[in-house]
């Protein structure tokens, strides 16, 4: 008997309870990559789902936006660290991985003028994929940058209010 739980233990570790099944981790990639195949062109945020806090702030940057005219924390596409599309832009690859309980990382490797790696963490939530952070070489955290930015932001609106 021992014997037997020493040899099931490696499985048993080998993925959480409740981890993303091979069929979702497969959906989490193809939403990831459906994502960047539509950033050539004008980007459209509300095109994606996001998790609950990361919609959010990037919902409160674009308040501060609007009512500024000034450009928020979110002035490009985080997905590339970009505002426009090289001619030679295009996904070189990309992989999945489970995180965590209900989660997944898809890693991209990316051709805009260079090829750069990004990574996009996303949560299941009632059979749908939301992402929950954007990586990138030049921003670690997309969600990190909202949550130090944006109430600075929302801030500097009150202040300028107040003088009105």
């Amino acid at each position: 008997m021992r014997k037997i739980l020493t040899l099931m233990t490696p499985l048993a570790l080998a993925a959480p309870a409740g981890a993303a099944t091979p069929a979702e981790l497969a959906q989490a990639k193809a939403y990831v990559e459906g994502i960047y195949r539509a950033i050539p062109g004008p980007f459209d945020y509300a095109s994606v789902r996001y998790a609950p806090e990361l919609k959010s702030l990037i919902d409160r940057d674009h308040a501060y936006s609007k009512a500024t005219g000034d450009i928020g924390v979110a002035d490009g596409v985080p997905f590339c660290d970009c505002q426009d599309t090289a001619p030679n832009y295009r996904i070189m690859s990309s992989g999945v991985a489970a995180h965590g309980a209900a989660g997944a990382i898809v890693t991209v490797m990316l051709r805009n003028e260079r090829v750069r790696r990004f990574s996009v963490d996303l949560v299941l939530s009632k059979g749908r994929w939301l992402v929950a952070d954007v990586h990138s070489p030049d921003t670690p955290s997309f969600l990190d940058l909202l949550r130090r930015e944006v109430p600075g932001e929302e801030a500097e609106l009150r202040r300028s209010r107040g003088r009105h």
